[in-house]
């Protein structure tokens, strides 16, 4: 194969695709006209001749990039770094971006500077585009450890070997023979792999890293917003995480909501609501009654952060107000969930106030089953959104969806929902049937 952008095009796009697919599968319904679009892009320094001007066209396609995702996000380059980075630590990948935007434009803007790297570097410096694929490739799969190691691995190979042996070939006739060679040492590597054991701690523990200046020092808790259920390890030590001056009376203290229904667990998917915040106040609620908004039937607490590291701030539900205390007003999501303007690290002392009504076991009982539309989104558990409490002919709805063969991660639940099903048969609505 010739020298010339032929090659440095055959010999960069593999690569470059791998890195941006890699960075892509980070977040929940990533749009891959975005991905597409940075992928054609990033291509086009491949095309000169001279490598100075290669890496010149490179850094015009690389700020050009940054200028359009930087616009797409409501905040500064600095902040969408610093808020970046603060998200990639307390979260537990897939991300949704229209919830994270920092995060998002972040991952984009790095899956560029990865494949732009390869675009530059393929064809005449293979080794080199090579070292860029596996960093390119192996970052996220290390930020994301949750998804298949050995595919991720075994595109992680191809990506590096790639532009090694397009480099190799002399000519076109060789093409066919370095693609089978590459493909073969894969599906090597795949057996082999899939043969070994896996270890159950992983060798570059990133997350103890410290690039946004909290200190791990002595006991701390890392919050991580994803489902599991591999149980929980408690350390011998007590550590003091809040100290919170309320009433005594049992509240439930939350952080956020794990509201999305992913594969086979629920992750963190919020939104911004619609109305901006007034003063101290949250943004209104769809789904609080009116007296919400009523400070005579509000809950004060006062809080000190003590020894949790993580970007929400927290407090007993349902939050309404918030007074920072002079420092940086937390940015507002649904769900009266807040997150620290300055990093996990941020807004040490707050109070905050919250509608925390407390009906009867009776009350409860009387509480017809209507469902707002704000509500509706919820009943959504990975395929069609079931039929609200009530509703003529649901039992039967539901019992479709778990021989439906598109959702084959609901069917380990048949056998739970026709155990709540006989012991709440009856029921007037959710609060009696629990």
């Amino acid at each position: 194969m010739p020298n010339g952008s032929a090659r440095r095009l055959a010999a960069g796009t593999l690569p470059a695709a791998a890195v941006l697919y890699a960075w892509a599968t980070l977040e929940v319904g990533a749009r891959p006209v975005v991905f597409i679009g940075i992928a054609a892009a990033a291509l086009v320094p491949a095309l000169p001749a001279r490598a100075t001007t290669r890496v010149t066209v490179a850094a015009i396609v690389l700020a050009g990039i940054a200028l359009v995702l930087v616009r797409t996000a409501s905040a500064s380059a600095l902040e969408i770094i610093d808020r970046g980075i603060s998200d990639v630590y307390a979260l537990a990948p897939p991300f949704v971006a229209a919830t994270h935007s920092e995060l998002a434009v972040l991952v984009a803007l790095l899956a560029t500077a990865f494949a732009v790297g390869v675009a530059v570097s393929a064809g005449d410096r293979p080794f080199v585009a090579a070292i860029i694929a596996a960093a390119g490739v192996g970052i996220p799969t290390t930020i994301n450890p949750s998804r298949n190691t050995i595919a991720m691995g075994a595109l992680a190979l191809v990506a590096v070997l790639w532009p090694v042996a397009v480099g190799a070939m002399p000519d076109r006739a060789g093409f066919a023979p370095g693609a089978a060679i590459v493909a073969a040492v894969t599906v090597v590597s795949v057996v082999l792999a899939g043969a070994g054991a896996r270890p159950s701690v992983a060798a570059l523990d990133w997350r103890s890293w410290d690039l946004v200046g909290d200190s791990n020092a002595g006991r701390a808790v890392r919050l991580v917003w994803s489902s599991n259920y591999a149980g929980v390890d408690f350390p011998p030590g007590k550590t003091t995480l809040l100290r919170v001056s309320a009433p005594r009376r049992g509240l439930y203290w939350r952080a956020t909501t794990l509201d999305s229904f992913v594969g086979d667990r629920w992750i963190e998917a919020l939104h911004h609501p619609a109305e901006a915040s007034a003063g101290r106040l949250l943004p209104r609620d769809d789904l609080l009654p009116a007296a919400a908004a009523r400070p005579r039937n509000w809950v004060k607490q006062e809080i000190e952060v003590r020894a949790v590291i993580d970007y929400h701030v927290i407090a007993a539900a349902q939050p309404v107000a918030i007074d920072t205390r002079s420092a940086s007003s937390p940015r507002f999501l649904s769900g009266g969930v807040m997150l620290k303007s300055g990093g996990s690290g941020a807004l040490k002392r707050y109070t905050v106030w919250s509608y925390a009504p407390t009906p009867t076991p009776d009350e409860l009982v009387r509480s017809p089953a209507t469902y707002p539309r704000a509500l509706l989104e919820y009943l959504d558990v990975g395929g069609p959104a079931t039929p609200p409490f009530g509703t003529p002919g649901r039992a039967t709805a539901v019992e479709a969806l778990f021989g439906d063969a598109r959702y084959p991660t609901l069917l380990p639940y048949r056998t739970t929902w026709r155990d709540a099903r006989r012991l709440t048969a009856g029921a007037r609505s959710p609060f009696e049937a629990t």
